[in-house]
């Protein structure tokens, strides 16, 4: 039985049977829900994804032109603080804050292909906050030569409902060019989880039949039949019916014997072990290698992910990383420009133009001290292109604050430089290019 969230209890009860030869009746969305609550690697694979994915996002409001807004990042400031500590109305408010969008989009862009959120606004035409729903309830139709997106609803009489609005905001992962769904990363795990079910079912039955020695039994009709009387003897029928009743009785009491239990009986059944002295046994190495593989493949992750990776070179294990990282960049990127497009129009609602750029942290599986090095090595070499005359004090100044994660500019760093280049004229501290060799990224 496969045990869902609460959220199914009302549709279909506490349980739902994962039988495989009932997948037909499912819709793609369904059987990937299953098994992202029930089917151990799938819900493993997601997991680590979404601690993965889910990094962190900068929030840059810029000018039309490309250039950071201070104003107008006062203003997004103070959007993402609502978002993040909604006002106390004197009732319950569901959560809402950033972490838990982008970690909703992010699941949503990986099983179902696309992602998408509302901008629901107050009474003063301002947001109030971002709703995100399932893109996998949303429909597009063709309506005087324009895609409109529409939504199935529940309710009885309801029907498809069109969501023709400026608030409303739909990003596809990987679109075809004739198809405005986006395509859905995890769709092939479905044939490959079948065939692990059927596998597994396949491989019980065998080890209960021939993995271990079992014990059988054999009753001997001729010492059966003396203890009958001469008319059951006599009668082909009644005799049937006698030695069934018997077999029946025997299988029966043979079938609830506990593991302890003396086995001791009469001359009419004799005893022995199915198959003992056999050498035989299932090789399934070699098949549930490929089904771990197909699973990895499925799940855009990898074997040491699903805790079943195997001794690979430093080099090729740093490769795997690199493209498991870009991997979850991409899906990454659907979300940010889902949030640009939401966090702009909340931003020009508040009478501020330009636009907002939205990036995550990015995805980075090396150690601290691989990570602290290759900081140190691009310092150094911006360091020696402004020594060099490549880029001003100001474009250094950003370059540095970007590396170390930090928006905006420092309070003051004007004189901050003033400082620096007195105290060089007055015969203090010189700059140097650096030399202190800055250990390689892939140390």
């Amino acid at each position: 039985m496969a045990y869902l969230p609460r959220k199914y209890e009302a549709q279909m009860g506490a349980t739902r049977n994962l039988d495989i030869s009932l997948f037909k009746y499912y819709s793609l969305n369904d059987i990937l829900d299953i098994l992202r609550h029930n089917h151990a690697e799938t819900s493993f694979a997601l997991w680590q994804y979404l601690r993965v994915a889910n990094s962190g996002c900068q929030f840059k409001a810029k000018k039309e032109n490309g250039e950071d807004d201070k104003r107008g990042q006062k203003v997004l400031d103070g959007i993402l603080w609502k978002l993040n500590h909604p006002p106390n109305n004197g009732r319950f408010e569901q959560a809402r804050g950033m972490d838990l969008i982008t970690g909703q989009l992010l699941l949503n862009t990986i099983i179902r292909g696309a992602c998408g959120c509302e901008d629901v606004l107050n009474q003063l035409g301002k947001l109030d906050r971002i709703q995100v729903f399932d893109a996998g309830t949303i429909y597009f139709q063709s309506k005087e030569g324009r895609i409109i997106p529409c939504q199935l609803q529940t309710a009885p009489g309801t029907g498809y409902v069109e969501l023709d609005y400026p608030s409303i905001f739909y990003q596809p992962l990987d679109p075809d060019v004739d198809d405005p769904y986006g395509s859905p990363p995890l769709a092939s795990l479905i044939q490959i989880v079948v065939f692990q079910i059927q596998f597994m079912n396949d491989l019980m039955a065998a080890v209960h039949r021939v993995g271990y020695p079992r014990m059988t039994g054999t009753l001997v009709e001729e010492a059966f039949s003396e203890q009958l009387p001469e008319a059951t003897k006599q009668d082909p029928e009644k005799y049937q019916q006698a030695a069934d009743t018997y077999l029946n009785y025997v299988k029966d009491t043979l079938r609830n014997l506990n593991p302890d239990d003396y086995l001791v009986g009469w001359d009419t059944l004799k005893m022995d072990i199915l198959g003992k002295g056999g050498t035989q046994t299932i090789k399934v190495d070699a098949i549930l290698k490929v089904i771990e593989q197909s699973l990895a493949a499925s799940l855009k992750t990898l074997l040491t992910i699903l805790g079943r990776g195997e001794n690979t070179s430093k080099e090729s294990y740093a490769a795997e990383l690199k493209l498991y990282s870009r991997g979850i960049e991409s899906v990454q990127k659907v979300v940010e420009n889902l949030l640009e497009r939401a966090l702009t129009m909340a931003l020009n609602l508040e009478g501020v133009r330009g636009w907002v750029d939205v990036s995550f942290t990015p995805v980075d599986l090396r150690s601290e001290l691989q990570v602290v090095a290759e900081k140190q090595t691009r310092q150094d070499i911006i360091i020696t292109a402004r020594m060099r005359g490549a880029m001003s004090d100001y474009e250094e100044m950003k370059a540095h604050r970007e590396v170390l994660g930090l928006i905006g500019e420092p309070e003051g760093w004007e004189e901050l430089v003033n400082e620096r280049k007195e105290r060089e004229a007055n015969g203090g501290q010189q700059e140097d290019y650096p030399r202190h060799g800055s250990p390689p990224a892939t140390q």
